[in-house]
């Protein structure tokens, strides 16, 4: 599998009591929003993509009542289908390809739109390319959405509809995007979500704004750089949230 869903269980506990042994205070969604929770450290959990394997995560959080956010890429749960660098990387690897190799073409292939990458990818491996393989690679199917998006510590965000680089889309591509994503994570757990996650990373003002217009209120990036809380008035800095990777 992939090198990113290698986190352990243990690793994670690792994190978590270390933390709180440091004291931080985990703060959920509702807490930035409310600003209600503004001591001088602060950690909000955030868990990217939809994979299965991240309900893993659970008990911790459970044991230590630690809020966290899961963003889904909705079409890869609606439809089943896996993640294109998780099969990437398991089909070069079959071939015997270098772990350095894999991942320069993958730096390469973030910068094509989605149905680029698709089209690379069944060219090169076939139309079966994106069939699940394990649950440590799968991601989560609409029902287990639907029942994680019911646990007391857990919100749903977004995370687009395709997982796609919305920065080289035009304005009504990112809006569709985007919008699709939110519609479909509201029929699924029944609440409209008002946080993204932007891919990989991957935004400008422009995807910000757009954001915005179909109703997030909160972005969260993958600068590695601490966010002050509250908040300002003006949210300014509401749609560009830094973020730590583990």
């Amino acid at each position: 599998i992939h090198p990113m869903q290698r986190l352990t269980v243990d690793q994670f506990r690792f994190f978590v009591e270390h933390f709180l042994r440091c004291g931080y205070h985990f703060i959920s969604l509702d807490d930035i929003i409310r600003k209600e929770s503004v001591k001088k450290r602060n950690i909000f959990v955030t868990f990217d993509d939809g994979y299965f394997s991240s309900l893993l995560a659970l008990p911790v959080l459970e044991e230590y009542s630690i809020p966290a956010t899961f963003f889904i890429t909705t079409n890869n749960v609606v439809e089943g289908r896996l993640f294109w660098w998780d099969a990437l990387y398991r089909e070069r690897r079959k071939r015997g390809t270098p772990e350095k190799e894999i991942f320069q073409e993958e730096r390469l292939l973030h910068k094509k739109r989605h149905e680029e990458i698709l089209s690379y990818l069944t060219g090169e491996f076939g139309k079966d390319v994106l069939t699940q393989t394990s649950d440590l690679n799968r991601p989560l199917t609409p029902s287990e959405l639907k029942d994680l998006s019911e646990n007391r510590l857990i919100t749903i965000g977004n995370h687009n509809a395709e997982h796609a680089n919305i920065t080289l889309y035009a304005d009504g591509e990112i809006e569709s995007q985007l919008a699709q994503a939110q519609e479909a994570l509201t029929d699924i757990t029944g609440n409209k979500p008002n946080i993204i996650s932007y891919p990989h990373g991957h935004y400008d003002q422009r995807v910000a704004e757009i954001s915005k217009s179909v109703g997030l209120s909160l972005g969260i990036t993958t600068e590695p750089r601490l966010t002050k809380l509250p908040l300002g008035r003006n949210g300014r800095n509401a749609m560009m949230l830094g973020r730590f990777g583990f």
